[in-house]
């Protein structure tokens, strides 16, 4: 009685992993052990306890589960053992479609499919994609794309709120640097043609008030060309002239009121007194490119 009680705890026991989902008692293997993509193999599970009686047979295949992962070619049951010949198309852990034996289910049989990509002779799985940050220069190559990004919206930001601004000041810089060239080179011709006698010292203090009176209209925007030298104590200088608003108008207008007396003074106009006040201007003109 001892030993038919023991005889069915064992085939109990035995059968208990065929049918719950795993591979049974005994270990399955594979042949070869290492399969890559494509490769064809062979699975063997050896059979035990409800299998004892099964004969030596070929199972049908048509009637498995279709995978894209495996293609089942072939399920023979031979010396106790079931033979499953595969091909597969995964790397990785590959499950083999549930098996049927005499209208019971063998599952949960996997295979395990090598990556060429590593060299980890137990990998099982393809190599992770590489993180983009990981290829040389690409966190670089980002970074100034986020950097060019940010200053091109800064530009545009600083162009729709203070871009008119921006571009008129710009604007003015040039013309008024091209006055200061236009007027250094007037002055400068002036100033070599009197040294060399050319024109006259009363000629040459008419042509420098002018030059003067020019380059305060177009520079300042101060219409001066026909006023007398006492208006010029009314003028109002722009408040980003970097002039004095105080000491300016009344040096124009003594300024201009020297010049007028010396012309009409009727007297011969001396040249080094002319070249003095060319160079008064000159000093003048200077300062105002340096602002």
């Amino acid at each position: 009685m001892l030993k038919i009680y023991l005889f069915s705890l064992f085939l109990l026991l035995s059968g208990t992993g065929l049918f719950a989902g795993e591979p049974g008692a005994r270990m399955p293997y594979q042949i070869p052990q290492t399969i890559y993509i494509g490769d064809k193999g062979r699975l063997i599970y050896p059979l035990d306890g409800l299998f004892f009686d099964q004969k030596d047979s070929f199972l049908p295949v048509d009637k498995l589960s279709k995978s894209d992962d495996i293609v089942i070619n072939a399920i023979e049951i031979k010396d106790r053992q079931l033979i499953v010949d595969f091909q597969v198309f995964k790397t990785g852990i590959v499950k083999v479609p549930p098996i049927f034996v005499n209208g019971k289910t063998l599952s949960g049989l996997e295979v395990y499919v090598a990556s060429l990509l590593e060299n980890s002779p137990h990998a099982m799985v393809l190599s992770p994609a590489a993180s983009p940050l990981s290829v040389p220069g690409t966190l670089w190559i980002i970074s100034a794309l986020v950097f060019g990004i940010i200053i091109l919206a800064a530009f545009i930001l600083l162009f729709f709120t203070r871009g008119g601004n921006i571009f008129f000041g710009l604007k003015l810089k040039i013309k008024q640097k091209r006055i200061i060239r236009q007027t250094q080179k007037t002055i400068k011709k002036l100033k070599a043609n009197l040294e060399k006698d050319s024109i006259s010292a009363q000629l040459a203090l008419s042509g420098i008030s002018n030059e003067l009176r020019i380059f305060l209209d177009n520079f300042f925007n101060i219409d001066c060309r026909s006023m007398v030298p006492l208006e010029f104590l009314a003028i109002t200088l722009p408040k980003d002239s970097g002039l004095d608003e105080n000491y300016y108008p009344r040096y124009f207008s003594e300024f201009f009121q020297k010049c007028d007396t010396i012309r009409f003074s009727g007297n011969l106009v001396p040249r080094e007194t002319v070249l003095t006040i060319i160079e008064e201007v000159e000093t003048f003109i200077n300062a105002r490119r340096a602002a």
